[in-house]
C-alpha cells in the first residue's frame, strides 16, 4: 500500500523545495509524478463503460491504496443520486456536482492521487457550471491522474466535443464496444428507439439500444451474411 507524505528534510541553499513522495511498504521512496496520467473510457451505451470505471476505482482504492475522488453530473439520477451505478447494478459512491467552485485546489492540497469523472460528456452548460477541460488540465498539471468515462457519440452519431477533446489528449483511450441488439455483432453506436428529440435525453434500455453501424443506420435491415463480408 502507498501513502503520500512530504519529505521532512529541509532543502539547502540552491536546492529545489521539498517534494511530495510516495511511501511504499519496505521504506522505498518514489517521487510523485510531476504530471498526471489521463485515461479515457468511451463507447456507446451498454458497452460496459461504467463497469470498467468501477473496476479502476476499486483497484486504485483497494489494490493500490490511493486516495481518490469520484464525480458525476448532478442531473443524471437514473439509478442513484450519490453513486455511479452500472446497468448491472454495480456501484461506487460519487459526488454529484453542478458548481465546481474550489474543488481542484482542495484536492491538490489534500494530495489526491486519482480523480474519476463519470458521464463526462454531460459536464457542460446548463447542467454544469465550470470548464471541465481546464479542470482536467489543472489536475493533471498538479500530478493527479484523471480517468474520464462517457459516451463518445450521441444517438445521431455526432461526437460529444468533451470526449473528443479528451481522447485526443489522453495517454490512454479504452474504446469499448457493446453487442448489437439486432444481429449480435459488436456495436459502436447508440440507437434511440423514438428516433427524435434533442441530443441529450436521460434514459436507459427503455429509450436506447446498442447497435452495430449497419443496424444503427438502417434499423430494420434484414440480416444477410454478405452485408458483413470482411467485417
Amino acid at each position: 500500500m502507498t501513502k503520500d507524505k512530504p519529505v521532512q528534510s529541509a532543502p539547502e541553499a540552491g536546492q529545489q523545495p521539498t517534494q511530495t513522495v510516495s511511501l511504499v511498504e519496505g521504506g522505498e521512496r518514489q517521487p510523485k509524478p510531476p504530471y498526471g496520467h489521463l485515461s479515457v473510457v468511451c463507447g456507446p451505451m451498454f458497452a460496459g463503460k461504467t463497469t470498467e470505471t468501477l473496476k479502476r476505482i476499486l483497484w486504485a482504492k483497494n489494490g493500490r491504496g490511493q486516495s481518490i475522488r469520484v464525480f458525476k453530473p448532478a442531473f443524471d439520477q437514473r439509478y442513484a443520486r450519490l453513486q455511479i451505478v452500472s446497468h448491472e447494478g454495480l456501484a461506487a459512491d460519487a459526488e454529484a456536482v453542478v458548481d465546481w467552485d474550489q474543488r481542484s485546489q482542495t484536492m491538490i492540497e489534500e494530495s489526491i492521487d486519482v480523480v474519476f469523472f463519470d458521464e463526462v460528456q454531460f459536464f457542460e452548460s446548463p447542467n454544469f457550471r465550470g470548464d471541465i477541460l481546464q479542470i482536467v488540465e489543472d489536475l493533471l498539471a498538479a500530478g493527479i491522474d484523471v480517468v474520464c468515462s462517457g459516451l463518445d457519440m450521441d444517438w445521431q452519431g455526432k461526437p460529444f466535443p468533451i470526449i473528443a477533446h479528451m481522447a485526443a489528449k489522453a495517454d490512454e483511450v479504452h474504446k469499448l464496444r457493446g453487442v448489437c441488439t439486432v444481429c449480435g455483432r459488436p456495436s459502436t453506436k447508440t440507437y434511440k428507439k423514438t428516433g427524435s428529440g434533442g441530443q441529450i435525453e436521460i434514459g436507459g434500455a427503455e429509450l436506447y439500444e446498442s447497435r452495430c453501424t449497419i443496424h444503427w443506420a438502417v434499423p430494420d435491415l434484414e440480416l444477410t451474411p454478405d452485408l458483413f463480408y470482411g467485417r
